[in-house]
């Protein structure tokens, strides 16, 4: 290889640093990350396990390549070897994950399973994060029993992976159980937390998109215990997030509802409501965004309030709309609220670009009145 190793390691370690970052910048959390697992002794023992896969996969692209045959039938010639080594079972792995190729997937861990070897823990974690999803509990309950050959260690830390029974149970349908599971390995292991609130991020999501109002009860007060015994609200706020942007008026109306009566949950999402008023917008919901200004406005935040009435009048100037403007520079003015300079000189722009006839003229005229109270 041209690369030395101490430079192979700078630039694995620079690559995981991109991978991290990105991954945070996703919006909403609405993500499923690869996972990279740290053993609990040092970073060069990481490091050197990465670059020993990265090793292992430069093998075998240049086997790949040598043999001029398809990736598939690569990954299925090598599965028919009578012996296999830990070598190609986690370079198979890695691109039977790459290219969805669950034959192949289900291929290598009967292999495993016969003759008692299991993938690098990478690997296996992807595994079993990829069958959860599938809601495949046969092959999730093999891969636990094929973990048993994994130190007693390994799974003290990773809680005999319970967490991805919890996953696949919820996605089987029973969400109680599922609760219990993750509340169980959630109060126990530390270590796992980050990894439960990403599972949770998805499983949230499906679950509110399925209209189930009993299942939204039992995520709620899941949701709230994690946030009361543990200060966690993360899984709130997915809740929060996916019932706000819902279609249905009733989940609105809970969102709304946790919103003004959960102090601490709206200190946790405050800073997304600009970007839910955004999305409300764009599909022209302004009737949701009248609704959030007026929880807003009676929590008393105003520099978040303030915010949603310049997004209000961003949209009505993309409209074209010299009335709607009009009327917002006035509650304004009645509400000790500044707009931007820029968003004053689009206002004088509008206004001197629009004929005579268009300018709003409010004296003896009478407003219909308007559900939430605004006139813009």
């Amino acid at each position: 290889m041209a690369l030395s190793i101490s430079s192979r390691q700078f630039k694995l370690l620079r690559n995981l640093h991109f991978l991290r970052t990105k991954s945070m910048n996703k919006y909403f959390c609405n993500h499923q990350e690869n996972i990279l697992t740290l053993d609990s002794d040092t970073l060069d023992t990481f490091t050197t396990q990465l670059m020993q896969r990265k090793c292992n996969k430069w093998e075998t692209d240049r086997i790949k390549q040598n043999s001029k045959l398809e990736p598939i039938q690569i990954k299925f010639q090598m599965n028919k070897k009578v012996a296999i080594d830990l070598t190609n079972v986690d370079n198979i792995l890695c691109d039977a994950l790459e290219a969805d190729n669950e034959d192949c997937i289900t291929n290598v861990i009967e292999e495993c399973i016969k003759f008692r070897t299991v993938p690098d823990m990478s690997n296996f974690l992807q595994i079993l994060s990829y069958f959860a999803r599938r809601g495949d509990k046969v092959t999730i309950l093999k891969l636990i029993e094929l973990s048993k050959l994994f130190d007693d260690t390994i799974l003290l830390r990773y809680s005999y992976f319970k967490h991805y029974i919890a996953e696949v149970t919820w996605t089987k349908g029973n969400i109680n159980e599922a609760i219990i599971l993750f509340e169980e390995v959630y109060s126990s292991n530390i270590y796992l937390r980050r990894r439960i609130r990403s599972m949770l991020n998805n499983l949230v999501s499906d679950s509110i998109r399925g209209r189930s109002e009993a299942v939204l009860f039992l995520m709620l007060n899941f949701a709230k215990r994690l946030g009361n015994n543990y200060r966690d609200y993360y899984t709130l706020a997915c809740i929060w997030r996916n019932c706000i942007l819902s279609e249905w008026f009733t989940d609105q109306s809970i969102a709304l509802d946790l919103l003004e009566n959960d102090e601490k949950l709206r200190k946790t999402v405050m800073n997304h409501i600009p970007i839910v008023v955004h999305i409300a917008l764009r599909e022209h919901q302004i009737d949701l965004a009248y609704r959030i200004l007026e929880v807003l406005m009676k929590c008393e935040s105003k520099i978040q309030y303030a915010k949603i009435v310049e997004i209000l009048f961003d949209y009505r100037v993309r409209q074209q709309d010299l009335q709607g403007c009009t009327k917002i520079i006035q509650w304004c003015a009645i509400h000790g609220i500044n707009l931007p300079m820029f968003q004053q000189e689009q206002y004088i722009n509008l206004l001197c670009t629009s004929n005579n006839n268009e300018v709003p003229d409010n004296r003896g005229k009478s407003h219909k009145a308007s559900t939430y109270h605004f006139k813009f």
